[in-house]
């Protein structure tokens, strides 16, 4: 605000401290040693203390009213010792926490037990440390921890899924920083895949010799099922690798709902059923326990091959492979993904689910 803004606002306290001054230099020339039965000295700081005090009030030393200055807050900073640097506290005005117990607690998502373990994690990007479910460790307040919950464990009959979380330190005595994690376990989801007849083919879970008959020139859509079992899921999705020989297919597609999936790199860890046979891959969304995903693969024949000609090659294998959260020691230990495999091309997740369209 200007001053010509600043007087005009304030023009009440402006004519009171002009009152005040303008009785002061009449005091001054007032003769003898009182006014009006008031000491002159004691009339001099009255009128002076009136004329500053409106003043100040006005803003017009400080630019701040009485009042309304907002309150301090208190900022203190702490040192870790392990690495040397230092994280500024949020602490509110007044209040000192030296150190946050932090615990990291995770549950089954569909049970809610603990889901035992280890869990990895790192604060403000130092080393990272390992503490069983359910432990603790200390941090300062506004430090920030990353964590990886079950880390990326790949082994053992409860196999869950990892969750990474970034987290700040709250300005308090204790914290729990928790996540719900999900379990394949052992059991492969269930992948069935219907033939034009509407019959499970063999290979992908039907009991009984039906194929998908094809011909060169064909271009057919099939309905297929993808279910986790009970209690278990994908929750970072999956890739959908197919495996095609080339010499008697064009092209083979997946689509949920009329939109195409999109399309990603074969992992390099994949495997090729038969050397001369074409690889894609693509991207295939979450599922949760007993979530049915319904989705439609179009296979394109070659227009003069016959597949049933190839020698076994007419088939087409399919390998579901599971995403994964994982440890990047390229990037100093970070956590990357969800991925199947990691910067060293190591699947990031133990098993993978394999089926096969049988071709006649």
């Amino acid at each position: 605000m200007g001053l010509t803004d600043m007087l005009i606002a304030n023009w009440p306290s402006v004519l009171i401290a002009v009152l005040a001054l303008v009785s002061l230099l009449a005091v001054f020339r007032t003769k003898g040693k009182t006014v009006a039965g008031i000491p002159k000295g004691l009339s001099y700081i009255v009128l002076l203390a009136i004329a500053g005090l409106v003043i100040w009030q006005a803003g017009f030393f400080t630019g701040v009213a009485p009042g309304v200055i907002p309150p301090v807050s208190i900022v203190q900073t702490t040192t870790q010792a392990t690495s040397g640097t230092s994280s500024t506290s949020v602490c509110p005005a007044g209040v000192i926490v030296d150190k946050t117990t932090i615990t990291l607690s995770a549950q089954d998502e569909y049970t809610s037990i603990s889901t035992g373990g280890t869990h990895r994690y790192r604060i403000n990007g130092n080393p990272a440390l390992t503490v069983a479910d359910a432990g603790t460790f200390t941090a300062s307040p506004g430090d920030i921890v990353e964590v990886l919950f079950f880390n990326e464990s790949k082994s053992g009959a409860s196999n869950y899924f990892g969750v990474s979380k970034k987290v700040p330190v709250e300005c308090k005595g204790s914290q729990t920083i928790s996540a719900k994690l999900s379990t394949n376990g052992t059991v492969a989801p269930t992948i069935n895949i219907f033939n034009e007849e509407g019959n499970i083919v063999e290979g992908s879970g039907g009991s009984s010799a039906e194929n998908e008959t094809l011909g060169a020139g064909d271009v057919v859509s099939l309905k297929v099922e993808f279910k986790p079992t009970f209690q278990t899921g994908f929750p970072s999705g999956a890739v959908l690798i197919f495996e095609y020989g080339q010499a008697v297919y064009d092209d083979v597609k997946v689509s949920i709902g009329g939109v195409d999936l999109t399309k990603t790199g074969v992992p390099t860890s994949y495997t090729r059923r038969y050397v001369n046979n074409n690889t894609v891959a693509y991207e295939f969304p979450p599922t949760k326990s007993l979530e049915t995903v319904t989705a439609t693969i179009t296979i394109d024949v070659d227009d003069t091959n016959n597949p049933t000609a190839a020698g076994g090659a007419e088939n087409i294998p399919i390998t579901f492979i599971p995403k994964n959260v994982f440890v990047n020691d390229d990037l100093g230990g970070s956590y990357s993904g969800p991925s199947v495999e990691d910067e060293d091309s190591v699947p990031t997740f133990r098993h993978a689910t394999r089926t096969n369209i049988t071709v006649d």
